[in-house]
């Protein structure tokens, strides 16, 4: 995924989703059970808020950009998934 400020972050289009701030974060990581995400080590600050309470931001690349994996309580991340899922 590619976290941005705003939803047009690139000027032609590309196949990766484009999650828009903390709000967006939340959201996404949320649907889909977790993210790998790589953004500006000076960005991260803003987006760090969109990490759900109980979920874990764990730095795996650092740099000019970091790469981040966003993953679910463990308790969360064990439980088998909704019916019809």
């Amino acid at each position: 995924m590619v976290l941005s400020r705003n939803d047009h972050p690139y000027f032609t289009p590309h196949p990766l989703p484009v999650v828009v701030g903390p709000e967006g974060l939340s959201a996404f990581v949320r649907e889909h059970g977790g993210a790998l995400c790589l953004v500006e080590t000076r960005a991260w600050p803003r987006f760090a808020a969109g990490v759900p309470t109980g979920w874990t931001a764990t730095r795996l690349l650092d740099g000019e950009k970091s790469l981040f994996r966003i993953s679910p309580p463990a308790s969360a991340a064990a439980a088998p998934a909704p019916a019809g899922s």
